[in-house]
């Protein structure tokens, strides 16, 4: 019986993967960003798989390329749009996007850290009847803290809330003037 080796176009998609991914993290290890972001690029080329470009997007943030980062994430969305990752990367990269977060929870409605950011960030803004949705159902999921019941009005609540927050830091020792704990 003779057994013939066959080298499949999977298998060489996942060794160019590999190789970029692999080289790309050492040059941005290296702090050699604009290196890593060509190996990128250059794999992109012969491959468009959305590890290329996640990873383009998280080195272009790591160098502080945060426009671009944001670019990359959204040609993500659009060319790969069941890819979490890319929406959750723009939600980290931008504080003020609400639409990002919204899209998110369409597709994650369970998500309470995006609805909580969301809640807080329509609520800064002066969307309170927004807010109050959003902390209406964390509260309903059981996220049940301090910036749902300031949103929800519970003001009774939260002044328990942020008094109980208060109470559980470690309390302070005070010294004598020998020095030795009181």
């Amino acid at each position: 019986m003779v057994f013939v080796s066959c080298r499949t176009a999977e298998t060489n998609a996942n060794e160019i993967l590999k190789a970029s991914i692999d080289l790309a993290t050492e040059y941005a290890k290296a702090g050699e960003y604009d290196k890593a972001i060509d190996v990128y690029d250059r794999a992109w080329s012969q491959l468009e798989d959305y590890r290329i470009l996640y990873n383009k997007a998280m080195t272009l943030a790591a160098c502080g390329r945060y426009s671009q980062a944001i670019i990359v994430c959204r040609e993500g969305v659009e060319k790969f749009p069941m890819i979490m990752a890319f929406r959750t990367a723009l939600a980290s990269f931008s504080d003020t996007d609400t639409t990002v977060l919204e899209e998110i929870l369409e597709l994650d409605p369970y998500n309470s850290v995006i609805r909580l950011k969301l809640m807080n960030l329509l609520y800064e803004n002066g969307d309170t009847e927004r807010a109050k949705y959003h902390a209406s159902i964390l509260w309903n999921q059981g996220t049940i803290n301090a910036d749902t019941a300031k949103v929800l009005e519970y003001n009774a609540l939260y002044e328990i809330l942020t008094r109980t927050e208060v109470s559980q830091q470690p309390p302070q020792v005070e010294s004598t003037q020998s020095g030795e704990p009181s």
